[in-house]
């Protein structure tokens, strides 16, 4: 069973995705803000979750059209994930992210599993998978108010740890950055079965 992708191997894997990616979320948040500026009345009942909902589908929108043909992806499990290199080795979601770079998510045993990075059997046959990859979001914050992108970034959440993040947007002008913490080495993504049993990696066999 592998081991979570180190920063390095993602960075190789999602590195000649950036441009589109950031693209994908200038388009999509720009949409929001002239439809705001053009049709406020329109937007006015709505609330942040609405916003996030509109822009999310946007930026999927736009990858999708960018990757069909060239990139694997699949909605098999209810929502949209770009496969990234040749074994499927990662995943790559796109969220809204807080402050903590952590994406907010609707509650559920799949949801849950993912957030812990472990698949059941039959999450990983749905979405045509053969081993548990490493699971990616690419995401945007935005400024205090609400009014502007802040940072648009990949993240590799790992349960309540946080192994590493990197940003993707050049205007945001920073570098690989990971997380203070003590320095270990990536868990492995596990395979969950439907009893809750976690399937020993290789290293415990």
């Amino acid at each position: 069973m592998p081991e979570l992708l180190s920063v390095e191997e993602a960075k190789a894997l999602t590195s000649e995705y950036h441009e589109m990616w950031s693209a994908a979320h200038h388009h999509a948040w720009d949409l929001w803000t002239d439809r705001f500026a053009n049709d406020p009345e329109f937007l006015k009942p709505m609330e942040p979750g609405d916003r996030a909902t509109i822009v999310h589908r946007h930026i999927v929108d736009y990858v999708r059209r960018h990757i069909d043909g060239v990139c694997s992806w699949t909605d098999k499990l209810g929502f949209f994930l770009q496969i990234l290199g040749e074994d499927a080795q990662a995943v790559v979601r796109f969220k809204y992210l807080n402050s903590a770079l952590r994406p907010k998510n609707h509650p559920s045993t799949q949801q849950d599993l993912l957030a812990d990075q472990a698949w059941a059997p039959d999450m990983l046959a749905a979405a045509g998978l053969s081993y548990p990859p490493t699971k990616l979001d690419v995401g945007y914050t935005l400024t205090p108010i609400g009014e502007a992108l802040s940072r648009l970034v990949v993240v590799c959440n790992y349960g309540k740890d946080q192994p590493y993040h990197y940003n993707i947007d050049s205007e945001a002008g920073a570098v690989a950055s990971t997380f203070p913490g003590p320095t270990m080495a990536p868990p492995a993504p596990r395979v969950i079965s439907k009893r809750g049993e976690r399937a020993p990696a290789d290293s415990e066999r």
